[in-house]
């Protein structure tokens, strides 16, 4: 039986205090600038709930079709649940939101390797917040591996196959949104972690967390809905 790796939200347990912290405020960590198409966009209508546990199966067969495969959700039913299905919410103590149910499906390469998890969180009926933790991987310099193709694959799979259509923020990919917060983190003085936050697209919020770690950057994407 193939094991699958559970990836906390960033870096696990430790951090989970201080990424609410980090949010909450805007305190330590980066924003990406708006650019004139974002601020230009009109404000997008709600479309109400998007996706729900049901369409990680559009996920794996997006990942599919760029050699990645994804494990059968696995529910997470002890006090971890908080490490996995947390999200930002402004309103909430803290600025960090818990959910009351959380599943977690591992993402496996090639060759085997569990490379991250696709975490899903909110009621038994219907989530509320998609959470994508990927294990650090190296700079775009050397090539950012699989990381743009499963951020690509999930947002397929659970908002809309219209990245290219409307390039929202003005990016023309999910690959230059991510090149731009890894080139704006290269040129931080201290180093601290980035967010960049795109609203509208098939009426979620997508949250774009990187971070600098130990052989390249810690990716970490949440969807809100």
């Amino acid at each position: 039986m193939r094991r699958i790796l559970l990836l906390p939200i960033l870096l696990g347990a430790a951090a989970a205090a201080s990424f609410a912290g980090l949010l909450a405020s805007g305190g330590p960590t980066a924003e990406l600038p708006p650019s004139p198409q974002q601020q230009q966009q009109p404000q997008q209508v709600d479309l109400g709930k998007v996706f729900t546990y049901y369409d990680v199966e559009r996920v794996s067969a997006e990942l599919e079709a760029r050699g990645l495969s994804l494990s059968q959700p696995a529910p997470i039913t002890d006090h971890t649940i908080p490490q996995y299905c947390a999200y930002y919410d402004a309103e909430a103590d803290g600025g960090l939101a818990s959910t009351s149910y959380c599943t977690t499906s591992g993402i496996v390469d090639a060759n085997g390797i569990t490379v991250g998890n696709v975490n899903l969180g909110g009621d038994t009926s219907s989530p509320v917040v998609a959470v994508i933790a990927l294990d650090p991987v190296p700079p775009i310099g050397t090539g950012r591996g699989h990381a743009d193709a499963i951020f690509e694959s999930v947002i397929a799979g659970l908002v809309c196959d219209c990245w290219r259509e409307q390039e929202p923020g003005g990016f023309e990919s999910v690959s230059a949104w991510m090149a731009k917060a890894e080139s704006l983190l290269d040129e931080s003085a201290d180093g601290r972690p980035l967010k960049s936050t795109i609203s509208g697209l098939g009426g979620t919020d997508i949250i774009l967390e990187a971070a600098q770690a130990t052989g390249g950057y810690q990716w970490t994407m949440f969807i809100l809905q």
